[in-house]
Formats: structure tokens, sequence, C-alpha cells
């Protein structure tokens, strides 16, 4: 069979996702903040992991955040530190549209 770490289900792995359109002209600024945010928020967060920014090759202004958690419970107890809220406004300030929600890892290959 195809055993092996290839194409396995792997129970657990959380992750916070935001889909970012920042206004015009704020890019480095977005990028910055979001560093800071994550940076500061994550500092005594328990379960984190890691975060990535992605950036649109076609739309500069279009950003995808990823950060991954040990289990659903850090990834909530980050989500509702005071920390949070104010890294989360900080990034939502230079943005025209923003859009979070939660995931569980499906697959991974």
């Amino acid at each position: 069979g195809l055993g092996g770490a290839l194409g396995q289900h792997v129970p657990g792995q959380q992750y916070a996702s935001g889909n970012w359109t920042v206004k015009a002209g704020s890019e480095d600024e977005f990028v910055a903040r979001w560093i800071e945010f994550l940076s500061e928020s994550t500092k005594t967060a328990e379960g984190f992991r890691t975060a990535r920014l992605l950036r649109d090759s076609d739309d500069p202004r279009h950003f995808l955040s990823f950060s991954e958690w040990a289990d659903a419970g850090a990834r909530d107890a980050w989500k509702s530190s005071p920390e949070f809220a104010k890294g989360l406004a900080a990034c939502r300030e230079l943005c025209d549209d923003f859009v979070g929600a939660d995931y569980a890892q499906g697959a991974s290959v």
C-alpha cells in the first residue's frame, strides 16, 4: 500500500487563517504589522508551531496567512488573548477586506 508519511491524515493539526486585501500603498506596512502581530501575540502562546504570510503573485494587495497550532484549544486561547485582538486590529486597519477562518488538517503529502 501507500503507507509511510505520504498522503497520511494527521489528526489534531490545527490552523488559523486570514485572507487579507490590503489598501493600495500599505503593503509594506501591513507586512511589518503582521510580523509584529504574530511575533508578539505568540510569545507566550502554548501550542504555537509556525506562521506564514503568503503574497499573491498576481495581486500584490492580496495576502493569505496561516498559523499552525498543536490543537484547537491552543489556537482558540491565542485568539481570545488581548495581544491577538491588538495585533489583529493593527493589521485590519490597513485592509479593505479581511476574512478569518479556522481549519483542521485534511491530509499531507
